[in-house]
C-alpha cells in the first residue's frame, strides 16, 4: 500500500504533536534536570534489567533485524527501514555534533547509570529516534486507534529507558521523537518506488541474515539485556533461514 506524504503525516500526527509539546513544556518550565532526576530513579523500583531490555529496542541493528523480519507481512517496513535509519542516523550524528550537549553523567553527580555511559553529544537521542522511526512506520500500516496508541506507548517506553539508564535528558528524548518521525516519513517516501519493482525477497533475507549474525556478537553496552539480544538475533535468523529455504524449494 502506497499513500501520499500528506496522508502519512496526517496518520502519524500524534507523534510530532507530542514531541513538540514535550519540548515546549520542558523548555518553558525549565524542568529538564528535575524531570531527569525523577525518571532516572525509576529502576530502583522496577530493577535495572527492564530498562536495559527496553533500551535495546532503540539499537539500530536490533531495529533493522525486527523491520527486515517483517518483510512477508509488511514489505513497506522492510523497504523503508534502510533509508529511514540512514536519514535518521545522519541527522542525529550532525545535530549531536552541532549542539554538543553534555550528557547527564557529565553534569550531575550520583545519578543511576545502567550499562556503558556514552560519551558523544546528547541531543537528540539516537535510540529514541530509532524507536520512534520504526513506530511511525508501524503506525502507517494500521487504522486502528488502539494499535496506534500501543505502538506509541512502546516507543515512549524505549525513550524513557534512555533516561532510566542515565544516558539522556528528557529534552533529548523529545527531540528523538521528532527526528524519528521525520526520518520515517522521508524514508517511506523514498521507498515508494521500491515497492513497485520486482521481488527483492532474497536480498532482504540475506541482509537480515547478516544483521542477525552481527547482532550475536555486537556489544550494545547493556549486559543485563544479553539474553534478550541473543533471543532476538536467533529468532530473526530463523525467519531469514526459513524464508530463504522456502524460496529455494520453490525453484
Amino acid at each position: 500500500m502506497v499513500i501520499s506524504t500528506r496522508q502519512a503525516i496526517y496518520n502519524t500526527a500524534l507523534l510530532p504533536i507530542f514531541g513538540i509539546t514535550c519540548l515546549a513544556l520542558i523548555a518553558v518550565f525549565d524542568i529538564n534536570h528535575s524531570l531527569f532526576l525523577q525518571l532516572n530513579t525509576i529502576s530502583q523500583i522496577t530493577g535495572e534489567s527492564l530498562w536495559a531490555s527496553l533500551t535495546l529496542f532503540g539499537d539500530p541493528i536490533v531495529l533493522l533485524c525486527i523491520a527486515l523480519s517483517l518483510h512477508f507481512i509488511a514489505p513497506q517496513i522492510s523497504f523503508s527501514i534502510l533509508p529511514t535509519l540512514i536519514i535518521g542516523g545522519s541527522a542525529v550524528f550532525y545535530f549531536k555534533w552541532l549542539f554538543a550537549v553534555i550528557r547527564p553523567p557529565g553534569v550531575l553527580d550520583g545519578i543511576i547509570i545502567i550499562g556503558q555511559s556514552p560519551i558523544s553529544g546528547a541531543f537528540p537521542s539516537g535510540h529514541a529516534t530509532g524507536a520512534f522511526a520504526l513506530a511511525t512506520l508501524l503506525i502507517l500500516l494500521t487504522s486502528k486507534l488502539h494499535l496506534k496508541l500501543m505502538i506509541f506507548a512502546l516507543a515512549l517506553l524505549v525513550g524513557v529507558s534512555r533516561i532510566a539508564v542515565g544516558a539522556h535528558w528528557p529534552l533529548d528524548v523529545s527531540g528523538g521523537i521528532l527526528f524519528g518521525w521525520a526520518s520515517a516519513i522521508l524514508g517511506a517516501k523514498i521507498a515508494e518506488n521500491w515497492l513497485q519493482t520486482p521481488n527483492k525477497t532474497i536480498a532482504i533475507n540475506l541482509l537480515l541474515l547478516i544483521c542477525t549474525l552481527y547482532l550475536l556478537i555486537r556489544n550494545t553496552g547493556y549486559t543485563q539485556a544479553h539474553l534478550l539480544q541473543f533471543a532476538i538475533a536467533i529468532s530473526c535468523m530463523a525467519i531469514a533461514a526459513a524464508s530463504l529455504y522456502s524460496l529455494y524449494k520453490q525453484k
